[in-house]
């Protein structure tokens, strides 16, 4: 059965059951239709993966060994990406989103 965010992000299907099963879950955003069409955009205009994430200014982000960023290679962006990125992730941080960018194809790392 498909898990609520692999149906609607679906790059994430693209990890191994194996380690998908691990990672910690509590930062990820299930997008709804418009931030989901952002981020669809996004992973179109900038050849890359993009992940939602829950946007809480308040709470400062610790990277774990069990998150996506500590799994897959983060994209590389050019000064022009990143501010397509930061234009679009304005939209999605209305509705409690933010956005990371992951290389395509999915390059792990840090598996052991």
């Amino acid at each position: 059965m498909m898990d609520k965010y692999r149906e609607k992000i679906l790059f994430l299907r693209l990890i191994p059951d194996e380690i998908y099963s691990g990672l910690d879950f509590s930062e990820f955003a299930i997008p709804d239709e418009t931030v989901n069409r952002l981020r669809t955009e996004l992973e179109n205009t900038l050849n890359s993966y993009v992940m939602a994430y829950i946007y809480d200014k308040t709470k400062p982000h610790q990277t774990t060994k069990n998150q996506l960023c500590s799994i897959i290679r983060c994209a590389e962006l050019s000064d022009r990406e990143k501010d397509i990125l930061q234009n679009l992730e304005k939209a999605a941080k209305q509705s409690g989103v933010s956005f990371a960018v992951y290389a395509k194809p999915l390059e792990f790392f840090n598996l052991h």
